[in-house]
Parts: C-alpha cells; sequence; structure tokens
C-alpha cells in the first residue's frame, strides 16, 4: 500500500502595490470666480489621498487626457512644469521607501509630498480673498486684492511659496517705487504680503519654504504729516452763511457732528440712526449709543450742547426711528454689504470733495497759504489735538476716539508732538534775548 504525504503548497507572497499618482483637477471645489484646484490623486489598494498643489485654473484649460494644462492658458508652462516636478518627486519617494525596506503607502507618500511640497501664494492669497468676500470682510478684501494684483503683475502666476525670498522682496519693493509709489504704500504693501504668508505658514500650506520676513526689514518711511483744524478754523468753518445750499449745509454739519462727537468716525456717523439718540430727563437728545464698524465695538457718546444744536436740525419729533441722522445714504441701494460698502465709499469720496471747498470759503489754508486738505477724517485729527492740548489723558482719548489699545493712540498722537515740543520750548526759552 502506497504511501500518500502530505506536501503543504507554497503560500503566494503579496505583492506590495505601489501608490499611483495624478493629477486631477478638482471640479466640484469650483470657487466664485469659476476656478478648480488641481490636485494630486495618490491612490492605493486602501483608497485615495489627495493633496493640492495651491493653483486653481478653469475646466477649460484642463486637459483630463494628458493631466496638463492646456497651453491656452498664460501660465501653462510654468503650471505643467510644477506638476512634473511633483510627479518626478513622488517617484524618487517610492524608490527612497521601497530602498529603506518601507512599505510605500498612499498615507506615507502623501505625508512625506506635503513636508517638502511648496505650494502657489496667488492661489492661496486668492482662495482668503473668497473667504474674506464669504465673511463680508468687503474692506480688507479690498485692499488685500489691490496688493495682490501689483504682486502678480510684478511675479506672474503661480508664484510658489519657496520663491519668496528676501532678494524678491527687494526687488518686489524696487519696482514698487519705479512705478510712482510711495515708501509708506510700498509698506503697506509687503506688511499685506507677511500678513498672508504668516497665515499660510498657520495653515501648513509653505511647506518647509521659511518665511523671508525674518531676514527682511520693512522700510516704513516717512510718517504723513497729520493735517488738523484749529478751534479757530472749526468756528470760521461753523460760521459759514450755507442757507442757499443745502447740501453744503449738511456736509459743513455733518463733519461738525464727528468732530463734537469725539472725532466719530465717516462710518459712524453716517449710519447714526435716529433710533439710537436716547433722550435725558428733560426729554432732549443726551446720548448716542452705536456699535464701531472699523472695531465691533459697543461705543456711546455724550452729546454735548454744540452737537445738540447740530442735532436739532435733523431730528423730527414723530421720525422714523430707522431713518439715518443725516441723510446720505438714502438714495443707495443698500441690500448687500458690498452694495452698503460701495455707497460709503461714494458718499465719501462726495463729502470730502464739498468740505475742501468749503474750506477755501472760510479761508483755511496752510502756513503757506495752500488751502488745507480737509476730509471728515480731519475732524477726528481735530478732536484728537484739541483734547491733547486740553489736558485730556491718553486713556480718555483712546476712549473717546475707540481705539483698540492705548498704543494705537499713542501712535495717533505722535504726529501731533512737534507742535506740542515747539511750545514747550518757546516756554521755557522765550524770554531770553
Amino acid at each position: 500500500m502506497s504511501r500518500i504525504y502530505s506536501v503543504p503548497l507554497p503560500v503566494p507572497s503579496r505583492t506590495p502595490i505601489v501608490p499611483t499618482v495624478t493629477p486631477i483637477l478638482r471640479a466640484q471645489k469650483r470657487d466664485r470666480r469659476g476656478k478648480c484646484p488641481i490636485w494630486l490623486r495618490i491612490s492605493d489598494r486602501d483608497g485615495d489621498r489627495y493633496l493640492s498643489l495651491g493653483v486653481k485654473i478653469l475646466p477649460s484649460q484642463w486637459n483630463k487626457l494628458k493631466g496638463r494644462v492646456r497651453s491656452g492658458h498664460p501660465n501653462s508652462d510654468r503650471i505643467n512644469l510644477l506638476l512634473q516636478r511633483k510627479e518626478a518627486e513622488a517617484e524618487e519617494e517610492i524608490l527612497r521607501l521601497q530602498m529603506d525596506d518601507k512599505a510605500a503607502s498612499a498615507d506615507r507618500l502623501k505625508e512625506s509630498l506635503t513636508s517638502t511640497s511648496t505650494g502657489d501664494f496667488i492661489a492661496f492669497a486668492n482662495d482668503h480673498l473668497e473667504d474674506l468676500l464669504s465673511r463680508e470682510k468687503v474692506g480688507r478684501y479690498r485692499r488685500l486684492k489691490a496688493t495682490l494684483k501689483k504682486l502678480e503683475d510684478f511675479s506672474g502666476s503661480p508664484l510658489p511659496f519657496d520663491k519668496i525670498t528676501p532678494a524678491f522682496l527687494n526687488a518686489f519693493e524696487t519696482h514698487c517705487l519705479q512705478l510712482g509709489n510711495k515708501q509708506s504704500t510700498v509698506a503697506a504693501n509687503l506688511s499685506d504680503v507677511r500678513a498672508l504668508f504668516s497665515r499660510a505658514e498657520r495653515f501648513g500650506a509653505t511647506g518647509d519654504s521659511p518665511s523671508p520676513f525674518r531676514r527682511f526689514k520693512i522700510k516704513q518711511g516717512d510718517r504723513p504729516e497729520r493735517t488738523k483744524l484749529s478751534f479757530d478754523e472749526i468756528r470760521r468753518l461753523e460760521a459759514l452763511d450755507l442757507s442757499r445750499e443745502p447740501f453744503d449745509a449738511l456736509v459743513r454739519d455733518f463733519f461738525l457732528m464727528c468732530f463734537y462727537s469725539g472725532g466719530l468716525r465717516f462710518s459712524d456717523a453716517a449710519t447714526m440712526r435716529r433710533g439710537r439718540i436716547i433722550a435725558g430727563s428733560d426729554g432732549e437728545p443726551d446720548r448716542v449709543v452705536y456699535r464701531a464698524g472699523k472695531t465691533g465695538k459697543r461705543g456711546s457718546f455724550k452729546i454735548t450742547p454744540p452737537a445738540r444744536r447740530i442735532l436739532d436740525r435733523y431730528l423730527e419729533p414723530d421720525g422714523d426711528v430707522e431713518a439715518y441722522v443725516f441723510p446720505f445714504l438714502e438714495p443707495y441701494d443698500l441690500s448687500s454689504v458690498r452694495k452698503f460698502y460701495n455707497a460709503k465709499s461714494s458718499v465719501n469720496t462726495r463729502v470730502n470733495k464739498c468740505l475742501k471747498r468749503l474750506g477755501l470759503q472760510a479761508g483755511i489754508t496752510e502756513s503757506d497759504g495752500s488751502p488745507k486738505p480737509i476730509s471728515t477724517h480731519i475732524a477726528r485729527h481735530s478732536f484728537a489735538d484739541v483734547a491733547r492740548t486740553s489736558g485730556w489723558s491718553i486713556y480718555d482719548i483712546s476712549k473717546a476716539l475707540q481705539h483698540s489699545s492705548l498704543e494705537v493712540t499713542e501712535r495717533y498722537l505722535k504726529a501731533f508732538d512737534e507742535t506740542s515740543l515747539d511750545e514747550a520750548m518757546l516756554e521755557l526759552f522765550g524770554g531770553e534775548e
């Protein structure tokens, strides 16, 4: 009888599956401009992982079969070079892991590529602009958009984070100065770039690229002299006979209201509603309650006698409590935050043009005889200087101006220190011959 021997069958080894890396366009991530982000899809047997490249294009500019940007895109060569480089990095990383006898999983490959990834600064900044719009931060959106356009005109797009070096920033600064920008304007632009780069660092979008601002100092330039009106000039403006010019009278009263109300900002005065004016025990207007548009702080101020005389011309006993005290915004469509912001900007421009004309009419000039550049914000400067020279503490001035900190007030008043020093020197040595 023959024996039957059981021979164990060889167990087939499980061949590791090398992850695949494929450039794709994420059409479901379309932004408000219709652009979609380009991502790398890293796939293995356990599923897909995605890595953003920080670049956005229109769907019509993407060749799905080739996984590349079509030549019609103005920066197709640069973007495709970025894609080619990322694919090469992925291939090198897979080989390195295999040589180290490590499994080249999609998770491990994504982690490695992320640590060395440098995305596009322009795309990241545009994403932030979209976020600002969605949160209705229109003022900040406009400022950053203008800075970003200037930067993109200089550098082109995409702009990898690792290309933003101290040398690059220095070249950008020179470029802006050659355009005729003042040093203070260029400093503001560079501060915007620094803020965006810091935000990208917090979000992990810069990869291994260090902040160039650690080795680059922003030159601030000379601070512009703060124009202000003296009490005598305020009274000259107040004394103008504008009975035949209703709009001019409205503008003049608006300016004086800002001055007599603790340097009220234009936006806060333009949106002052009748229902936010609280009457005192005598039934007359006593306080105004409001929320500062710039800081979001709740504020209130005592209505001084000159401010009360102004309000008496605009408050009706049975008027609509939701109506604005100064009716500048009534003709405008205010149905959205963006339209509201545009309306305020338009009104501010118109009011400032009128104030310059009224300043000439009142004979308000600089020491050399040139017209003083009066604007609504000059009422704020004028109040701050009058309060300072009247002996107010910096705390009280800061509170009246609704500043976020005493440091802001100190910087605000610094421009007025020269006049104060001149007066102190004359008081000390004026009697000496």
